[in-house]
């Protein structure tokens, strides 16, 4: 599942990218919960507030931050590089751009792809006969979470 900003050939202001994080997936605080341990409150809701979902941006056009894939740690609120090979990122971009139906020519190339993963075994312990409804679900507050973010700055 993916999401873009688009930033054409223009750089994206990495500022403008920490709020966007701090706004729709970073973690607000820590709640202690009994038999589920400890949990976070976020900017979105989440089934049992599991929030399995884990946003990995990929950062192709940015002021300060080398190209590569990153993870967004939600509770310190950072970015951890993991991957810079270019042949990984140019397949990931390329399956990105044939899913969204446009071609994957230069220009049209986002700034910063986010990739959301899912930590399946969150979910499936607990609610064994409905995890993937509870994951597209979450999946669809989040980029809704986004998308507001986005419309709400124009």
């Amino acid at each position: 599942m993916t999401s873009t900003i688009y930033g054409g050939h223009n750089f994206l202001r990495d500022r403008l990218l920490e709020q966007f994080l701090q706004l729709t997936a970073q973690a607000h605080t820590l709640v202690e919960r009994g038999d589920l341990a400890t949990t976070s409150l976020r900017s979105y809701p989440s089934g049992g507030s599991r929030y399995l979902l884990e946003v990995n941006p990929m950062v192709k056009n940015l002021q300060s931050l080398l190209k590569g894939i990153y993870y967004y740690h939600p509770f310190g609120h950072r970015l951890e590089l993991i991957n810079q090979i270019l042949p990984y990122r140019e397949a990931l971009l390329n399956s990105a751009m044939q899913c969204m139906g446009t071609g994957a020519t230069q220009d049209g190339r986002p700034t910063v792809l986010f990739r959301v993963t899912v930590e399946f075994g969150r979910t499936t312990w607990k609610c064994r006969s409905i995890p993937l409804h509870l994951i597209l679900q979450e999946v669809g507050v989040l980029y809704q979470t986004m998308y507001l973010r986005l419309r709400h700055w124009g």
